[in-house]
């Protein structure tokens, strides 16, 4: 019953403010975590003069049929925003002649990076990759700039629940508690302050698949799926 953006001018004064584009449209729900992207590789198999830093590095031929990329479409925001779209669609076609090792297993996919079975990762979590970093594997993390976000957990308010602490709940996750998101899940919002990821984005633009990119998913999905050539895309 209240409304996102106004249920935001009232919070205290020492919390986040509520990040619009993280609010539907529509009010049904509201997005407490983000999904960021980036380029993982072991680093007892990649030489310190060949590690990645940019996206254009994992079309370097030496990586050619030794790296994991998702069959599904994981850097989405890249493909929908008219900033970037165009040289995205134009690295994907390049990434696919140099043969990436298709996958759909995110976190089996960075194991066996960490495992020493394949060199690179092109469009890693974050989520994954960090906590075999801070766990000691052999494993490093980078974003490039650009990088890629996606708006995830979208919390709803079902008509049985009681509606103002539901609600609440949802801003304190999207605001004040960012930080324990991001300390627990590795999930935070880079726009968090003092925060492991506000760090690692410092700097660097974010290109975000926001609700209306996020609506236009299957779309993408076959756009990505027929540059890959993928069965049964057309």
């Amino acid at each position: 019953p209240f409304v996102y953006r106004d249920l935001a001018k009232s919070l205290p004064a020492d919390w986040p403010q509520l990040d619009p584009r993280l609010v539907d449209p529509e009010g049904y729900f509201i997005s407490t975590s983000a999904g960021v992207r980036g380029i993982a590789y072991n680093k007892n198999l990649v030489p310190p003069d060949k590690a990645p830093k940019r996206w254009e590095d994992c079309l370097n031929p030496m990586w050619r049929g030794k790296f994991f990329y998702d069959s599904r479409p994981a850097l989405t925001a890249f493909q929908n925003d008219p900033k970037t779209r165009e040289w995205h669609l134009k690295w994907l076609k390049e990434l696919v002649a140099n043969k990436p090792v298709l996958m759909r297993a995110r976190l089996q996919s960075m194991e066996k990076v960490a495992a020493g079975e394949f060199p690179l990762y092109c469009g890693a979590n974050y989520s994954h990759a960090m906590p075999m970093v801070e766990a000691g594997a052999p494993v490093a993390f980078i974003l490039p700039d650009p990088f890629p976000l996606d708006l995830a957990v979208a919390i709803h308010i079902t008509k049985w629940s009681l509606p103002a602490s539901a609600e609440l709940f949802a801003v304190w996750t999207a605001t004040k508690a960012q930080p324990i998101v991001e300390e627990k899940g590795y999930r935070g919002f880079p726009w968090i302050p003092g925060t492991r990821i506000s760090k690692l984005a410092q700097g660097k633009q974010i290109i975000i698949c926001d609700l209306a990119c996020s609506r236009k998913g299957d779309e993408y999905f076959a756009e990505h799926g027929k540059i890959l050539g993928l069965p049964g895309m057309k």
